[in-house]
């Protein structure tokens, strides 16, 4: 045995494609100002000559949309007090309204159906339906704020934006503060960084782009070369080697390798052993499932593992899960089918984008090592019809994102909360904004883990 990988292998391998638990709501950020009534500057053609709301604030309540896309939590009017979108009058909660293929056409809104209520000015109506010209409440994907007029008889029209700069102007052409964690055109920014023998840095940010073939950097991956090492190395590995022994965390070898046993979940109560003894991780038929902050650590210095997740014999499973309780990763991962963000129950996987659109995990994810899998990058909002991995059965608008690392995360860069870089990368500044990060660890060159290693 070397203590080495092929080379030549690596050098076609561009990498493809304070928080436990998840915070699965976007609070409303912002506050919209007008000086001087509302007939200053000509808006009393749109205010109808009505009443006078004043100062609109987010920033000053809870309100927030929750992961069914109803508007919840309170805001601040001026002149009226506390507003609230939690009246409990059954049919009149307000509600996002997003066409079902908001994913992948972003260009479209989502308009806002109901209404809140105030205390001393009574029903603000959203709704166009409900109110007429000149009307209707909405969620804006590509500057990421609500915007438009919401209606009360006492106070007239009341501005509906967030995110807006302290203009005396009505105007949403440079929002500042946009809803927190809410991604431009619902697409994340992906860094992919890394000196991969001599090879480019690379970089991708596809917001607020929509029509970007990204994934040309990838298509240089040769899977059947690499697949086919690590099933070489594997049957080298296990030679000689009983099942049992194949698969016993109290091996004497640096790996286990599971065949038809059953999914391999890393959490706070299960395998966290396994991976501090053990440097390669070898399920074959199942599914690898990451679940806890941080995997193989969160010291900088700790060496790569590998987790390997491939077919079983039919040609199913394969996958690597990583799901919203993730921060950190330092492995070398390769996946014979897909990596999901998402969760397995009983024999499903459930992609968080497959739960609705407010169900993409809302916070940083930080991975160090590569990743190699069937995954796209972009796939998803390609015109006329979008990408998904070859052999996926009905490629459409409703499972493309599913294999798009663009729709892994959401991630607002201002809520330290939400960042999951480590102290070494923490002060650079195109990282602190991505919402994912994938950064190559060129020691697999040096010190190679099981599985990755060339056998004799």
């Amino acid at each position: 045995m070397k203590g080495k990988i092929f080379l030549v292998v690596l050098l076609s391998l561009v990498i493809t494609s304070s928080l436990w638990a998840l915070n699965t709501s976007f609070r409303l950020k912002g506050i919209f100002y007008l000086q001087n009534g509302w007939s200053w500057d000509g808006w009393t053609a749109i205010t109808g000559g009505g009443g006078y709301p004043g100062r609109v604030s987010y920033n000053d309540g809870n309100g927030e949309i929750l992961p069914n896309g109803t508007l919840s939590g309170s805001f601040w009017i001026g002149n009226v007090g506390w507003v609230t979108f939690d009246h409990g009058v059954v049919g009149s909660s307000a509600q996002l309204n997003c066409p079902t293929d908001i994913l992948n056409n972003a260009t479209q809104l989502c308009p806002i159906s109901g209404s809140a209520w105030s205390q001393n000015s009574g029903w603000i109506v959203f709704g166009s339906s409900e109110i007429g010209i000149w009307s209707g409440a909405y969620y804006n994907p590509n500057t990421g704020n609500l915007e438009w007029w919401g209606w009360n008889k006492a106070l007239g029209w009341v501005p509906l934006w967030s995110g807006l700069t302290g203009s005396t102007t009505p105007t949403v052409i440079t929002p500042t503060d946009p809803l927190n964690g809410a991604p431009i055109n619902f697409v994340s920014k992906i860094a992919i960084v890394g000196n991969i023998a001599g090879s480019r840095v690379f970089s991708v940010v596809n917001s607020p782009i929509v029509n970007q073939d990204v994934g040309y950097s990838y298509k240089t991956i040769n899977h059947a070369n690499i697949l086919n090492m690590i099933r070489r190395n594997i049957a080298l590995m296990s030679r000689n080697i009983d099942q049992t022994t194949l698969e016993s965390v109290w091996s004497p070898h640096a790996f286990i390798i599971r065949a038809d046993w059953s999914d391999y979940r890393i959490d706070s109560g299960w395998n966290v052993g396994t991976i501090n003894s053990k440097r390669t991780i070898i399920i074959i038929g199942w599914d690898i499932i990451l679940d806890q902050a941080y995997i193989n650590s969160e010291l900088w210095a700790n060496r790569g593992i590998a987790l390997i997740a491939l077919q079983s014999s039919t040609g199913v499973w394969g996958n690597i899960i990583i799901t919203n309780k993730v921060k950190q990763i330092y492995a070398y991962m390769y996946a014979e089918w897909t990596v999901y963000s998402g969760n397995k129950v009983l024999s499903t996987i459930i992609p968080y984008t497959q739960s609705g659109i407010w169900n993409v995990p809302q916070m940083q994810l930080y991975i160090r090592g590569f990743v190699t899998s069937k995954n796209t990058i972009g796939g998803a909002q390609q015109k006329p019809t979008p990408i998904c991995p070859v052999l996926t059965p009905l490629c459409g608008p409703t499972t493309a994102y599913a294999y798009d690392w663009d729709y892994f995360r959401t991630y607002d860069p201002s809520d330290t909360g939400q960042s999951s870089l480590p102290s070494e990368r923490s002060s650079v500044a195109k990282l602190k904004s991505a919402a994912m990060i994938i950064e190559y660890d060129a020691n697999i060159l040096i010190d190679p883990p099981p599985g990755f290693q060339e056998f004799q």
